[in-house]
């Protein structure tokens, strides 16, 4: 027993030195007594699993400041000088302080090459539009219907992202044509499309999670919901993006365990809005699922149980992130 606690306290503070620079400004990155509170609510005989899958995750899918600032370096380096002259960075987020951030970094990356680039200047062609993640779309496709009314009808705009998940990027796809033109970049992409359900790289229940009786109430019909097969072997299964769990049985001990602590938190809601236990979804799902997270936020596309409530006043649940939020 002795031994097993000390090995579990030897993993949580490996937790907690890879989330150290999470908020670390705000002094609010997860501290090992703050992870060990986090964990100590789900089952028991869970605990460690989740700890190592966390761990696994975290390792691919916690973006660090350094992580940031390098992806930023090789976007400079990727164009030449005319590239940039000839483009504005857009800086027109009406929600969050992710572009904003990212815009600074880079232009001040910028002029130490001499390359002084322009913000907002809808006398320009070329524009990009930079951000750390997309997940749903929607902000990105609130932020270019402002955009067209602004900008010549033959401009193009750059869409670059640290990652993207697949469906959002089908979402712009398909309803940001307009005559602009708009490309899609980014260096990770994550796979969340319907037809690859079965290797998706977001948090994904099977059948044998919707039989339970507090998943059927909360569902009012759970056959448009979205279903990854508990009989589909997918171990080493190899495509275009990379697998993010380290097995199919630690998946699904995650997968059930978050949407049961979200579900303990979305009954204690009066208004319970499009919060879904595995995150924000317009779909009547169980959320979003999505597992990646960066030094600044918590996204609130992941699953509520890592970053819903706060660490002062906790009456329901005990995140392992604090979040900042703009919009519920």
């Amino acid at each position: 027993m002795i031994a097993r606690r000390y090995e579990m306290q030897q993993k949580i503070n490996i937790l907690a030195e890879k989330l150290k620079d999470y908020r670390a400004d705000e002094i609010l990155n997860p501290q090992a007594e703050n992870i060990r509170r986090w964990l100590s609510q789900f089952s028991e005989q869970n605990q460690e699993v989740i700890l190592d899958e966390m761990i696994y995750i975290c390792k691919k899918l916690y973006f660090s400041e350094q992580r940031f600032n390098d992806f930023l370096k090789r976007l400079v380096e990727k164009y030449d000088i005319n590239f940039w002259k000839d483009m504005s960075l857009l800086d027109i987020q009406k929600n969050g302080s992710s572009q904003k951030k990212m815009v600074e970094k880079l232009k001040e990356l910028l002029s130490k090459q001499n390359i002084y680039i322009s913000i907002n200047d809808y006398s320009k062609v070329n524009y990009l539009y930079l951000d750390d993640f997309l997940y749903t779309g929607v902000k990105l496709k609130g932020d270019i219907e402002y955009l067209l009314d602004n900008i010549p009808d033959n401009s193009k705009i750059h869409v670059c992202y640290i990652g993207y998940f697949s469906f959002g990027e089908y979402i712009i796809e398909k309803n940001c044509k307009n005559g602009i033109a708009i490309s899609i970049d980014g260096e990770n992409k994550f796979e969340n499309r319907k037809a690859c359900k079965d290797v998706s790289d977001v948090l994904l229940p099977t059948d044998e999670l919707y039989n339970l009786e507090q998943v059927r109430n909360f569902l009012t019909d759970d056959s448009k919901c979205i279903k990854r097969n508990s009989n589909k072997n997918t171990e080493n299964y190899c495509y275009d993006s990379y697998y993010i769990f380290s097995s199919q049985k630690n998946r699904q001990i995650l997968e059930n365990e978050f949407t049961l602590a979200g579900l303990k938190i979305i009954n204690s809601l009066t208004n319970k809005g499009s919060w879904k236990p595995l995150g924000f979804s317009s779909f009547d799902n169980l959320g979003f699922g999505a597992m990646v997270f960066n030094y600044r936020n918590c996204p609130n596309n992941a699953p509520l149980c890592l970053w819903w409530g706060d660490w002062d006043n906790n009456p329901v649940w005990y995140p392992l992130f604090q979040r900042t939020t703009y919009s519920n």
